[in-house]
């Protein structure tokens, strides 16, 4: 007959055996995903004489780095800064003027984002004389409300320059 003591033994062998074991052998490992750390996007911006803008959260896309480029160019227009403009446009083109851009800006009254599509095609792209984009591009459809109440519709497009995003116009 085993002792108590001989048993106690035993069971503390295999219990550090099954330790270390454990401890040695390969795991597979698992990719836990991380918490959305990233910040959220407004949907509504004001600045105090500048234009209202609506980002509306339906017509963005999956990509947040695409959606947070077209609140930065939005963000660019409110607050009319021609200088942060001016890098988040292509250098494909010759880039609209200061004066244009703060005539522009002094004519908005609000911008509503209506429509983000994604183009794969490079052919939707040439008619708007983009030919060397990297794919996707981007359509951003929006509706203008000028402060003497004229509305338009327009489009830019936007896409990846130098690794960045960039826009059309």
């Amino acid at each position: 007959m085993i002792s108590v003591k001989s048993k106690i033994t035993l069971v503390l062998v295999i219990f550090i055996v099954c330790l270390v074991g454990f401890a040695i052998w390969p795991r597979k490992k698992v990719q836990v995903k991380p918490i959305d750390t990233q910040p959220a996007i407004p949907t509504h911006l004001i600045s105090k004489d500048g234009p209202e803008i609506f980002f509306p959260m339906n017509v963005r896309v999956k990509d947040y780095q695409v959606n947070k480029f077209v609140f930065d160019f939005l963000k660019a227009m409110v607050n009319s800064n021609y200088k942060e403009y001016r890098l988040l446009v292509t250098q494909m083109r010759e880039p609209v003027s200061m004066d244009k851009f703060e005539e522009a800006y002094g004519r908005v009254k609000s911008i509503t984002v209506t429509k983000v599509v994604r183009i794969d095609d490079p052919k939707v792209l040439e008619s708007t004389g983009l030919t060397n984009c990297s794919l996707p591009a981007y359509r951003i459809e929006s509706h203008v409300v000028f402060r003497n109440q004229v509305e338009r519709n327009i489009k830019i497009y936007t896409f990846r320059e130098s690794g960045r995003w960039v826009s059309s116009n």
